[in-house]
């Protein structure tokens, strides 16, 4: 075969490809419903109009920043840099790359520098014997006997003569020759193949990579989306637990003086022991509170540290100082974006696997059809190291190979099988995801809303609570009531004040939860985060 038969092959090799078809199913994304909420989404009232509006791209973007405060937003930026569930979900994205850069490898040509030397030595018993009659071999003996003596015989008659037969009768005589059993083998060159992807199979396998690596990218910022909302929940949660303590010790102090100013009351007489020890429990009853709500406070802080991946304790300094309840200025919502639902990360982790199942399809139907590869070596070949590099060493192959599997006892049709059946698990799991991102938005518009209306009536029970008290407190001192109402007012006003403090969280809460549902918090994240 000579050099100028190449440009040949490549032409043939280069329409081959040109006309390659692609197996499998063409990935097609299923329709993603408009979540269906408006039944859900309160009607502002004319007083608060002007704190009403719609959830905005722009505020899912970067929705801490609607609570106004800065500390919530420098710990959620401290989790982005530090959290170590972020770092594992890079780590995974950064994988996925290295991934599809592997499948896309297999597109062209692998190459392979290759040397060999070899010394190998041969049986004996591999030699090559012949074996004659004994008829034959006497025969030859006396004719060889024979040509001797007639040589000898000439020695008189015509020397020159004798002479020039003594070596070819020499070399008649039956001998054992020596044959060398060992040999050397050297070789140094260059070997190609090729793997020509007429059926896509290999193309498919690119595309579920690709699609694998936009999974891992939507699920880094699935991760983020989670964190966001559970620094601002645990960073709320830090603030109710400040805030109920607050009214616990406000509380504790003011029941501490009651006691103090009955107890003097009695030791002057004025007063019964019964008044005293009523105001006792109420006052001891009120500090037994007070050792859960700062265990609370510990916990809470605790979590924001791990959170943004430093050490328990690390944060306290910044967060033991008491701060009010994060609470946005939307009280309503009026409407969400169109496109809520395709921002959430988990919905389009699911659709790219998805994708990336259903080219797998097209993976395994292509391992029904030939495969044509394009194989050759150049290099050196020699018995010697000395004669390795010269001209005479050269040598090279180049030829296609053809594989089709003929019988396999139905193994790539059950793949087939099970590939099918995967994209069936992986289309259930996505309208899974859309069902349960619906159910999360209008739970958590509800609870917002309802919340709201809780907390409306709480600051009402807070202010008859705290003049029910006065009231009391008058009658008691003017003797026109007993000290039970006063026990009773205290109380009542202790329970809804942690109560107020409570469903303040708990909106800042819903809210929180809210904007997870909505997959609010990760587009920040491509830009300032480098994987």
């Amino acid at each position: 075969m000579k050099y100028r038969a190449l440009p040949l092959i490549s032409f043939m090799l280069a329409g081959l490809v040109s006309g390659c078809a692609t197996v499998g199913p063409d990935y097609v994304a299923p329709e993603l419903p408009e979540p269906p909420v408006e039944d859900v989404l309160d009607a502002p009232p004319e007083d608060i109009t002007a704190e009403a509006g719609p959830v905005t791209a722009e505020s899912l973007a970067d929705w801490w920043e609607t609570l106004e405060d800065p500390l919530l937003t420098e710990l959620i930026e401290y989790a982005l840099d530090g959290n170590l569930d972020m770092r594992q979900a890079q780590s995974r994205v950064r994988k996925a790359r290295h991934i599809t850069g592997i499948a896309r490898s297999d597109l062209f040509p692998r190459v392979d520098a290759a040397a060999t030397y070899r010394r190998s030595r041969t049986s004996e018993g591999m030699l090559p014997t012949q074996e004659f009659p004994a008829v034959q071999q006497l025969a030859g003996t006396v004719a060889t006997g024979l040509g001797i003596a007639q040589t000898v015989s000439l020695l008189a008659t015509d020397p020159a003569q004798a002479l020039m037969r003594a070596p070819g009768q020499i070399a008649a005589w039956p001998v054992q020759r020596r044959i060398d059993l060992e040999s050397d083998f050297y070789r140094a060159g260059i070997d190609a193949a090729w793997e020509i992807d007429i059926f896509g199979g290999t193309r498919r396998g690119v595309e579920a990579a690709e699609a694998d690596l936009e999974a891992a990218h939507e699920s880094l910022n699935a991760v983020w989306v989670s964190l966001a909302g559970a620094v601002a929940q645990n960073y709320v949660m830090l603030r109710t637990y400040q805030a109920r303590l607050q009214v616990a010790e406000s509380n504790l102090d003011a029941q501490e003086e009651t006691y103090e100013l009955l107890q003097s009351l009695f030791e002057s007489g004025l007063r019964d022991a019964l008044a005293v020890q009523q105001a006792r429990y109420v006052m001891e009853n009120t500090r037994a509170s007070i050792p859960p709500l700062r265990s609370g406070v510990e916990a809470a802080m605790n979590s924001l540290a791990v959170l943004t991946g430093s050490m328990p304790g690390g944060l306290h300094n910044q967060l033991i100082v008491p701060r009010p309840i994060p609470v946005a200025s939307l009280k309503v919502v009026t409407g969400i974006p169109a496109n809520a639902l395709r921002q959430r990360p988990d919905i389009r982790v699911a659709e790219r696997q998805l994708a990336a199942q259903s080219a797998r399809i097209g993976e395994a139907q292509a391992d029904l059809y030939p495969k044509f590869r394009l194989i050759g070596s150049i290099g050196l070949e020699s018995l010697s190291s000395s004669s390795l590099f010269d001209t005479d060493s050269r040598a090279w192959s180049i030829g296609p190979r053809v594989s089709w599997p003929i019988f396999n006892a139905g193994a790539i049709r059950r793949n087939i099988q099970v590939q099918s059946e995967l994209h069936e698990q992986y289309l259930a799991a996505y309208e899974n995801a859309v069902l349960m991102a619906v159910k999360e938005v209008r739970e958590a518009l509800v609870d917002y809303a309802e919340e709201q209306q809780r907390r409306e009536a709480l600051l009402n029970a807070v202010d008859a609570a705290q003049s029910a008290l006065d009231v009391a407190q008058d009658k008691y001192r003017s003797g026109l009531s007993d000290f039970n109402n006063v026990l009773d007012a205290q109380r009542s006003l202790l329970a809804f004040q942690e109560q107020l403090a409570v469903s303040e969280g708990v909106i800042s809460t819903n809210l929180v939860r809210l904007y997870k549902a909505l997959g609010g918090g990760w587009a920040p994240l491509e830009a300032s985060q480098e994987l």
